[in-house]
């Protein structure tokens, strides 16, 4: 009878699957204010788009207390943690536009798509004429370890926890005895309940993407 009924919740579960609309509209350049650049767009874009993917795994963990292995679960999960660590991606490289366009670099000299990097923002910031990056600090700590095995920084952690969720067959989750909620494992962090520590990322991301970009608008206003 046990296993009957967990078979059954199972089904009852995947069926439930289809419960949100995929969101079509508005087109992505009208989440930035009207005029607004230095890859400032397409950021809110990525956070727009981590805003859905979280509310979707909040509603699947209502239904059952648990994130288990659905494919719905698991979508939406790899989907929030890719949207987190682009949103960052994103920012770096509406800062390094910022830099060049306020240094009319030529086209053809501009950084391109395969060294996009924190590191390559940093180093052109420092070049003559050196460019003032408030964020640095605040970038620092939270990429801090992010080369290391067990990495500190809260972004380094979540960007590890996405780059097995792109490389590997599914985020590595635990599941304790029967009736106990799953926990992420996340490197450098340990056990954590999933919701809590997903819906922690948002803000920290949203603000350190500002900041990233006050400076590219600061520096290419």
């Amino acid at each position: 009878m046990i296993v009957e009924a967990a078979y059954m919740k199972e089904i009852r579960t995947r069926a439930s699957l289809h419960f949100r609309g995929w969101p079509v509209g508005p087109e992505y350049l009208r989440l930035a204010a009207a005029g607004a650049k230095n890859g400032r767009a397409w950021t809110e874009f990525k956070l727009w788009s981590a805003d859905w993917y979280l509310r979707t795994l909040v509603i699947l963990h209502e239904r059952s207390g648990e994130l288990t292995r659905l494919v719905g679960e698991e979508i939406a999960l790899d989907g929030y943690l890719a949207a987190v660590s682009s949103a960052f991606d994103s920012a770096t490289y509406g800062l390094i536009q910022a830099i060049e366009e306020a240094r009319n670099v030529p086209q053809a000299q501009r950084t391109p798509q395969h060294q996009i990097s924190w590191t390559t923002a940093t180093n052109l910031a420092a070049s003559p004429p050196a460019a003032v990056l408030n964020c640095m600090t605040a970038v620092a700590a939270a990429l801090l370890g992010w080369n290391a095995p067990q990495p500190s920084g809260w972004l380094a952690q979540a960007r590890r926890l996405r780059n097995r969720s792109t490389h590997m067959d599914t985020i590595a989750r635990l599941h304790f005895v029967p009736h106990q909620p799953s926990k992420l494992k996340v490197p450098g962090l340990g056990d954590v309940d999933p919701i809590p520590y997903l819906s922690g990322l948002l803000p920290q991301i949203r603000t350190l993407t500002s900041s990233i970009l006050a400076d590219a608008d600061t520096i290419n206003p």
